[in-house]
């Protein structure tokens, strides 16, 4: 770091402070102290009066200046000037313009600041007051203290583009000075001049205190992986007032690198139920990006982030959105794109009740039954899924009279029929109706009589359903049906029994046993007499009821007869002839 410094004859501006009529009121800081004036400059200041103690309001200051130099000074207020009420500090701007045609030399003077209680400045009262002496020195050239810096941006850059490079000038010394122009070398690693930038002039002059920074571009064609310092030289005419080598840069060349391009998909437009949201995706999947390095995501609405995904996905309600995403790569390339999300509320659907079909009940011992009214199976389109929500509320009628206001309830009834009506209404006040029966009975076997269930006689009164060949018994609540005799069977189907098969027959064993539907007849077999269930034998011989020839005898036997033929002659019994003998 190299500093230059011009040393003219130099004369110090002293200030004195008087003390003030109210204690903690002063300036600050330092006015006009240690300054050097160049002929022909423009010079401001502020400067600060501070009290220790807030003044109210209508309290005004009075500048007074006391000096050989005071037309060079104004202030760039209207005077008096308007203390702020409440505040501890006044800051007024101080402008000094010096003549060109100003003596170099010595010039001393005094400002007076007072404080008074009221505008006019006659009647009121000094609150306050300070003085400052002043001692200013004008010289025909500048007196500059200079810090010169130099430096390169970025650390990495892109090969074969320009190098951005700064330099800077800062002015510590308290006279405006005067720069022609600038110039900037690149050093390469050997100390040699790589490169030198265009020429770059400051704009005259360079006020005390400040910094002034001027850019160049350097021409890129550096080696990868190597140091390099900047070394810029300034100018004051044709005279080098100062030169600076700080500022090196380490390059890391890289490739040119090719945007992304974002993509934020087509405009959507949804529908949102009605009172609730539509859920929506964002889908930025289709960015690319020439080099594969797409590093983040930004979703956008306005300027607030929504998203930090490629793909997201929002909860919105009925409106017209705008969402912005950029893609940023790995060197901080961007890309934006926008689209526009328009979400519908969907017209107000009725709700759909449900009374949940007709139902039979029975009544128990005490006459009564309960019924279970149930229409949760009601439905609103416009209720979140799985509920139902967007209902408010459930109306039960039985037969027109209101029996509940909930979903499911129960109502306790005699036997009958009665008709159900469920009325669902939801927040907007659309409804939906459905009715369903109810059938109170008694039972099986009791029929209600207008005073209790009474029992029914289904044997006299034909309900019966016993099979035609059986007998009915009528029972309390109930009914016994039984197969006659001759029939098999739980009385509700009876079939025929074969009598003769199954051998439970009357007959005689000189009969025959016929079977007929639910019974059978016993018959005497031939040789037999009788009713067929007791058979006699009969004598065919003696009844002169056989088919013996005449020359024959007949003997009887056990339901039978035998013919033989008599002797002297020839035959069966039954045919017989003579013998000759």
């Amino acid at each position: 770091m190299l500093e230059r410094t011009f040393a003219p004859v130099v004369l110090l501006a002293l200030i004195t402070i008087a003390a003030p009529a109210s204690a903690g009121f002063g300036i600050t800081p330092p006015y006009l102290r240690n300054t050097v004036l160049l002929a022909g400059s423009h010079f401001t200041q502020e400067i600060n009066l501070v009290t220790s103690t807030p003044w109210g309001s209508d309290t005004w200051v009075f500048p007074d200046l006391q000096t050989p130099v005071a037309d060079w000074i104004s202030f760039d207020h209207d005077l008096p000037i308007l203390w702020p009420a409440g505040q501890n500090t006044l800051t007024i701007r101080t402008v000094v313009d010096v003549p060109p045609a100003a003596e170099v030399g010595d010039y001393d003077g005094r400002i007076y600041f007072r404080v008074r209680g009221n505008p006019d400045g006659v009647t009121g009262y000094v609150l306050a007051a300070a003085v400052a002496d002043v001692s200013l020195t004008v010289v025909d050239y500048p007196v500059v203290s200079l810090r010169l810096r130099a430096s390169a941006t970025p650390p990495d850059v892109v090969e074969g583009q320009p190098i951005p490079v700064c330099a800077t000038v800062q002015n510590e010394g308290n006279t405006a000075g005067t720069f022609t122009h600038a110039t900037a070398d690149v050093l390469s690693p050997g100390g040699g001049v790589f490169a030198t930038l265009q020429a770059a002039a400051f704009e005259p002059p360079v006020p005390p205190f400040s910094t002034i920074v001027t850019c160049s571009d350097a021409p890129n064609a550096l080696l990868p992986y190597s140091s390099y310092r900047l070394r810029t030289s300034y100018f004051y005419g044709d005279t080098q007032i100062g030169q600076t080598s700080s500022g090196g840069f380490f390059a890391v060349l890289r490739p040119e690198n090719y945007p992304p391009v974002a993509h934020a998909g087509p405009d959507q437009s949804l529908t949102a139920p009605f009172g609730g949201s539509a859920s929506v995706t964002l889908d930025g999947s289709g960015s690319t990006d020439a080099d594969q390095n797409i590093v983040s995501y930004r979703w956008r609405r306005g300027g607030a982030v929504v998203g930090a995904a490629s793909v997201v996905t929002l909860d919105l309600l009925p409106g017209t959105y705008d969402f912005t995403l950029t893609v940023t790569d790995a060197f901080d390339a961007t890309s934006s794109d926008l689209v526009r999300v328009t979400v519908s509320e969907r017209p107000n659907a009725p709700p759909t009740a449900d009374a949940g079909g007709d139902i039979v009940v029975v009544v128990d011992a005490t006459g009564f039954a309960d019924a279970t009214l149930d229409g949760s199976a009601s439905s609103d389109p416009d209720s979140t899924p799985g509920t139902n929500d967007h209902i408010v509320t459930f109306a039960w009628t039985l037969d027109d009279a209101p029996v509940g206001d909930t979903a499911v309830t129960v109502v306790t009834l005699p036997p009958g029929m009665y008709l159900a009506q469920l009325t669902v209404v939801d927040a907007v006040g659309a409804a939906g109706v459905d009715t369903a029966w109810i059938n109170v009975e008694c039972g099986d076997g009791y029929a209600w009589d207008g005073f209790s269930c009474a029992d029914v006689d289904e044997c006299a009164d034909g309900l019966a359903d016993c099979d035609p060949a059986a007998t009915c018994e009528n029972t309390e609540g109930d009914y016994v049906c039984a197969c006659t005799d001759g029939y098999a069977g739980d009385g509700f189907s009876c079939v025929d029994v074969d009598e003769c098969v199954e051998a439970i027959d009357g007959c005689d064993p000189a009969a025959t046993c016929e079977n007929t539907e639910g019974g059978y007849v016993c018959a005497c077999e031939d040789g037999y007499v009788g009713d067929g269930f007791s058979c006699a034998d009969v004598d065919e011989c003696v009844d002169d009821v056989h088919g013996c020839d005449p020359a024959a005898i007949c003997e009887n036997t056990e339901g039978g007869y035998v013919c033989a033929c008599a002797d002297g002659y020839a035959g069966d019994g039954f045919s017989c002839v003579d013998v000759d003998e």
